[in-house]
């Protein structure tokens, strides 16, 4: 496992991971429940662009994956997915669904779909095969322990916003309790702030640090091939 960390280090990458994973998509939900009042079932009818979309990223990922630096497909899905919370940044109860939730949804599912897709590729092929099965987990520990780091600490920073206008989660008399952002608006929109800036820094730092060469790419492939 060092010798895995130490060469993903090398590249950068790792750093770029931890922070390109999309944090708002929970608050997404609890908009959709408690600002909307759409019923569970709705709410997951609202996600099937998510799957839509993530069959297309990966498809888009292995049409280009060997004709471009994986750089610049982690560059470009990390805008997509910073575009996803601004564009529920305008939202109010009442907007269309389809006017920015629908095209939000979309976009978010670029970013794991094709930064997940081209590191386990480039993760795979970047170190020996005795150490494949431990660079496979170190970027399901990277993506997961990220996710849950950048989820908790939107959260509390909606529910602090919430705090500081006077909205807290016993104001209905425990009918709100554990919404936590979802309590108010206000926080949803905190919470869309902060992801749209973290994955705006990943982008930052994948353009402008991450190195990962091109032949490791094309020795990928020439070993899938059998050459």
């Amino acid at each position: 496992m060092p010798h895995v960390a130490e060469h993903l280090n090398e590249e950068q990458l790792t750093n770029s991971l931890v922070f390109a994973v999309g944090a708002w998509q929970p608050y997404g939900v609890q908009y959709f429940l408690f600002v909307r009042h759409a019923s569970p079932f709705q709410t997951a009818l609202y996600y099937i662009p998510n799957g839509i979309v993530g069959i297309l990223a990966v498809y888009a990922v292995q049409k280009t994956f060997h004709r471009f630096s994986s750089k610049w497909i982690f560059a470009v899905s990390m805008p997509a997915s910073a575009l996803s919370p601004a564009l529920f940044l305008p939202m109010t109860p009442r907007i269309s669904y389809w006017a920015l939730a629908m095209p939000g949804i979309a976009l978010i599912t670029f970013n794991p779909d094709m930064s997940f897709v081209a590191a386990s590729i480039f993760i795979t092929s970047s170190v020996p095969k005795s150490y494949q099965g431990a660079a496979g987990s170190l970027l399901i520990t990277i993506e997961n322990l990220s996710s849950a780091v950048f989820v908790a600490v939107a959260g509390a920073i909606g529910t602090a916003v919430n705090g500081a206008h006077g909205v807290h989660q016993d104001d209905r008399k425990g009918e709100s309790w554990g919404q936590g952002p979802g309590a108010d608006l206000r926080g949803l929109k905190a919470c869309w702030w902060f992801a749209m800036s973290v994955t705006i820094f990943a982008a930052l730092i994948t353009a402008a640090f991450v190195r990962i060469k091109k032949a490791v790419e094309s020795d990928h492939v020439a070993e899938d091939q059998g050459v």
